[in-house]
């Protein structure tokens, strides 16, 4: 076999021989397709990569390079095993290597099928890859910059087989870099204590806060004695929540000077409207409720302060607290052109910089409402004079501090190992994290470990060091440990150490908390995702490694800026001396760490025509009669952040054109174009000749969140081509809980809707055998049912190029009326259980 392809194939590379049908392959090779055969297993076995790379600007002077990985071979594991090792870097033109790392392969089913991207079993990882990271380089001004940013390039070679290698080139010369919004000056202002607002009564609601901190003191002016928009970007634990709170105060205090008089309409508005605040966090909204419900009487006549998702039944002068996703759909529940929407007399949107898509629809959507006030907080933000822009927003009350602008200095430092990344990867971490805490003597250190389970194994690891350093615990500690219900935290705590999650009884986590408070511990411990729950603060934040693995998968994935500063704020102590965040993190992470978490962040749109909420949003627009024509959907989509950050960073958006002078009409209306025709494949909507657009009755008995099941319902067929299981999930196609036979009527109406799918397949228009190939995709019988056949027959416009609204024209004709009629109605009724319910199965 050796010789025959050294002597035959020799110019060929491993992909091309694993392309060749066998036929073709024996031929090249003369010898007989048995032979040929083993060589083309043996091709396909050999590791390959796809690697697909997108080069998009940043304002910090860096392009990030989102890389999309799949694997292209065919896993056998008694060749390759339960993993494989790849180690992969990315070098500059100079081949000068930037970063470096590695990634570790596994049998799963998300690989492509011969290097076809069409056969990702699941729409995420088409769309992202089965692994993803990201790169940042380095770019210059193109008047400054060197040769050896021009270009860069992905390299990868396998760690266990010689030869398995590969590289993509990737050219970012023609980038260029964002101006990124200049920051706004921390003035050294007296700090503003609250005993001199006399007229504030909200001052003495806030018993807990004193005097104001630099930067609450700097923007309280334009937030409690003007009616502009406000854009507050500021670090994490600047307090940036009690300043919207004295908006809410002026939102709810009466016109000193109108005296019961009249008022100005604007102003009386504003004391009859209601209070909108946006929280894109649902675990922090039942705290923003006790805050506000305690202030209450500090803040004026308030009818009640609750959370919701619906607007309808709301009074004036109530504040109500919803989610981004909630607040979209609330806000475009409205059925008709001349629906009203609640008067806002103020909407706070918290923590913009986690702009989801349902998040932008639901600004777009207050946007349309016009509010009288608009109040937005962020984390410091690089594209601070975008969200500015639209939200309307003037220079003046646009505030974007710098990340060292925090009125509560935290030092940052770094230690690093240069190991790989495994469940005992937090032992390494043990020694420089006790180094670390006995620098610290006397204060207790926060320790974030990956998991729960290495927590216990820091936990253990810390112990025996203390141990070994002669460390006793406080003597008080016993008495408070017999309290504790949970005996392994019981035995750290009489150790001087304790974990925290929010699996504890509520009376642990007091005691826990309570030991940290009084200092009796040395040090405690929890997981990253209870980085948002822990109510600890201390003077010392350690991070136990930035990477993790998910329960679903085990991918090695790096924690978010969101998370690490999640964290970072633990260290925040007002009032009291600096903290200090210390990360222990692997070597190749340090320098991107050390530059993004002192970067401003850049936020980008993350709107797309692939995005199902966006489709269901139009939906609704639809069904409202507020867009009826293609350019009423360029309009709508024209007051999204996605228009404003096409004119600032095309090349984001894979837009040509330079930066801040790129005209976004023409990326709007290609994807306005590209979600009207989903739109009519889904059967959402058809347009008539007029280009008038009419929804369907699909679209109007939908219920919240239907499109997106029904899009995930699309995905799942057109990519695996056939249900799995689909045996056992008979009861998807029962409509009302009658079994499909009983649609049948004897057989006549299916054999009516069979010969019409055979028809309708052949000269009409549509491709070859659509139908044909749509029945195989359902069919989990050994004869088609009715059901069946009308759920082919709506998924067969999705691959053709007839829309349904077209087929159901030609089937009328072909089948007659009473065949069509029933088709649609059970079509109907069938896709109406696919939407509902987050239970139905695919």
């Amino acid at each position: 076999m050796k010789h025959r392809i050294s002597t035959w194939a020799d110019d060929l590379e491993v992909s091309q021989i694993r392309t060749l049908p066998v036929p073709s392959l024996a031929q090249l090779l003369h010898t007989n397709e048995r032979i040929a055969s083993v060589a083309h297993n043996a091709a396909e076995r050999f590791p390959s990569l796809h690697v697909r790379i997108a080069a998009r600007p940043t304002p910090s002077a860096h392009v990030c390079l989102d890389i999309s990985v799949w694997r292209t071979f065919v896993w056998d594991e008694r060749i390759h095993g339960a993993s494989l090792p790849i180690v992969w870097w990315v070098q500059d033109a100079t081949q000068r290597v930037v970063y470096m790392d590695r990634l570790t392969l596994r049998p799963t089913q998300g690989s492509f099928d011969k290097g076809s991207t069409d056969n990702v079993s699941h729409p995420f990882e088409r769309e992202h890859g089965q692994y993803q990271m990201q790169v940042y380089v380095p770019l210059s001004p193109a008047d400054v910059r060197p040769t050896s940013e021009a270009a860069c390039e992905f390299v990868w070679s396998s760690l266990h087989w010689l030869h398995a290698e590969g590289s993509v080139f990737m050219n970012v010369d023609h980038l260029e870099c964002p101006s990124p919004t200049p920051s706004t000056t921390l003035l050294p202002l007296p700090l503003l204590p609250l005993a001199s607002l006399q007229d504030m009564p909200l001052a003495d609601g806030l018993g807990h806060v004193h005097t104001l901190n630099a930067i609450q003191t700097q923007v309280f002016h334009t937030l409690s004695h003007s009616r502009a928009n406000v854009l507050l970007c500021a670090p994490y634990g600047s307090g940036k929540w009690t300043a919207a709170l004295f908006a809410i105060a002026r939102a709810f205090k009466q016109d000193s000077e109108a005296g019961g008089a009249a008022s100005s309409s604007k102003n009386s508005a504003a004391s009859s409207g209601m209070i909108l605040i946006i929280e894109p966090d649902a675990k922090r909204i039942g705290s923003r409720i006790d805050t506000l419900t305690k202030l209450a009487p500090f803040l004026g006549d308030i009818h009640s302060v609750h959370a919701s998702s619906t607007l309808e039944h709301c009074m004036p002068r109530s504040i109500v607290i919803m989610t981004p996703a909630d607040a979209a759909n609330a806000l475009s529940g409205a059925t008709a052109a001349h629906a009203q929407f609640p008067t806002l007399s103020l909407v706070i949107c918290l923590h913009i910089h986690k702009l989801t898509p349902a998040y932008e629809l639901a600004i777009m959507q207050i946007r349309r409402a016009q509010p009288s006030r608009c109040i937005a907080t962020a984390q410091c933000l690089s594209t601070a004079a975008s969200f500015a822009a639209w939200l309307h927003i003037p220079t003046h009350a646009m505030s974007a501090f710098a990340p060292s602008d925090t009125p509560y200095p935290v030092s940052m430092s770094f230690d690093t190992v240069d190991i790989p990344y495994s469940e005992t990867l937090v032992r390494a971490y043990a020694k420089p994290a006790f180094d670390c805490l006995e620098t610290h003597e006397g204060e207790v250190g926060l320790l974030f470990a990956p998991t729960r389970a290495q927590c216990i194994t820091a936990a253990q690891e810390l112990t025996a060091r203390f141990a070994m350093k002669g460390f006793t615990a406080h003597p008080d500690v016993e008495s408070a440990a017999q309290s504790i219900q949970h005996q392994g935290l019981a035995h750290l705590v009489r150790q001087g150490l304790a974990f925290w999650h929010t699996n504890l009884s509520e009376r642990d986590r007091s005691t826990v908390e309570r030991l940290a408070d009084m200092r009796w511990i040395r040090a405690v411990l929890c997981s990253f995702e209870a980085a948002e729950d822990v109510p600890i603060q201390t003077s010392l934040v350690i991070v136990l490694g930035t990477q993790y693995t998910t329960h679903a998968s085990r991918h090695v994935q790096e924690y978010s800026l969101e998370q690490l500063w999640s964290m970072q704020r633990h260290a925040v102590r007002p009032n009291s001396t600096s903290g200090e965040f210390h990360v222990l993190c692997q070597q190749q992470m340090r320098p991107s760490l050390e530059r993004l978490l002192q970067t401003p962040l850049a936020v980008e749109s993350s709107l797309s025509e692939r995005s199902p909420s966006v489709l269901e949003a139009l939906a609704h627009e639809v069904m409202a009669q507020r867009v009826m024509t293609r350019r009423d959907i360029v309009m709508w989509l024209s007051t999204s952040y996605l228009a404003i950050r096409v004119r600032s960073n095309p090349a984001w958006y894979g837009a040509p054109g330079e930066n801040e002078r790129t005209d976004p009409s023409t990326h709007v209306s290609s994807m306005a174009d590209a979600l009207l025709a989903q739109g009519e494949r889904l059967s959402l909507w058809h347009v008539d000749e007029n280009d008038h657009i009419h929804a369907s009755f699909i679209a109007q008995t939908a219920p919240p969140g239907g499109i997106q099941r029904l899009c995930a319902f699309v995905d799942t067929v057109l990519l695996w081509r056939k249900m799995p299981d689909a045996v056992h999930h008979q009861d998807i196609f029962n409509v009302d809980g009658v079994e499909a036979s009983a649609f049948d009527n004897d057989g006549s109406i299916a054999r009516e809707a069979d010969q019409a799918n055979a028809k309708v397949t052949q000269p009409e228009g549509l491709q070859e055998n659509c139908a044909k190939t749509m029945l195989e995709a359902v069919d989990a019988l050994e004869r088609p049912t009715l059901p069946r056949i009308v759920l082919a027959h709506w998924l067969t416009p999705l691959v053709s190029t007839r829309t349904l609204y077209e087929l159901d024209q030609v089937l009328i004709l072909k089948a007659g009326g009473h065949a069509a009629g029933r088709i649609m109605q059970i079509r109907h009724a069938i896709l109406r259980r696919i939407m509902s319910g987050p239970g139905t199965p695919p």
